[in-house]
């Protein structure tokens, strides 16, 4: 297809997004539940229990839709406790690697800097990158990727030390009680 002449459609474009560098720092932007959504801190579709020392998000759950089954509602409210879930483990997670990395002893929050452990957290609407679940220590785009970094680390050994299996909240493999068909 040839295009007319002086058409730029071709031509490299100015880009409107720079690439945040590692030593730019993290500008919240807080996302508050809307009116019609529901906040909630209990779980009720999903087990919890092995997460008692895991402070918990709470969960937003949005209103049923019209048309929208009984099915269809409980998996929508099942994934968002799923969700919030899965970010509170990840803030746990996190912390641990902050911890890890020396962070809590330059960190701005006294109780890290007394505790010398990653005790704080971000505002729980504060869904700039990299999210909530990120301590607040890892303020800058390189600090995040360190974080990010070891806790992959760290999780690839907890499941070489398993034998490739993830232990269940209270330590034992998850498989071994499901019987041998599920290996």
């Amino acid at each position: 297809m040839q295009f007319p002449e002086g058409d730029t459609r071709l031509e490299p474009q100015k880009r409107i997004f720079e690439a945040p560098q590692p030593d730019d720092p993290i500008v919240p932007h807080i996302r508050r539940p809307r009116p019609h959504q529901t906040v909630t801190r209990r779980y009720e579709l999903l087990d919890v229990s092995g997460l008692d020392k895991i402070p918990l998000f709470p969960v937003i759950h949005n209103p049923r839709k019209d048309r929208q089954t009984d099915a269809q509602w409980l998996a929508q409210r099942r994934d968002a406790e799923a969700w919030f879930r899965m970010l509170s483990v990840a803030r746990f997670i996190a912390r641990w690697a902050a911890t890890g990395l020396g962070y809590p002893a330059g960190c701005d929050r006294r109780a890290c800097r007394r505790a010398r452990f990653c005790v704080t957290h971000r505002d729980e609407d504060d869904w700039a990158f990299p999210g909530p679940w990120m301590p607040p220590c890892a303020s800058t785009y390189g600090r995040v990727d360190e974080v990010r970094l070891y806790m992959r680390r760290r999780c690839f050994d907890v499941l070489e030390a398993n034998g490739g299996r993830w232990p269940d909240a209270h330590g034992r493999d998850r498989d071994a009680a499901r019987g041998p068909e599920s290996r």
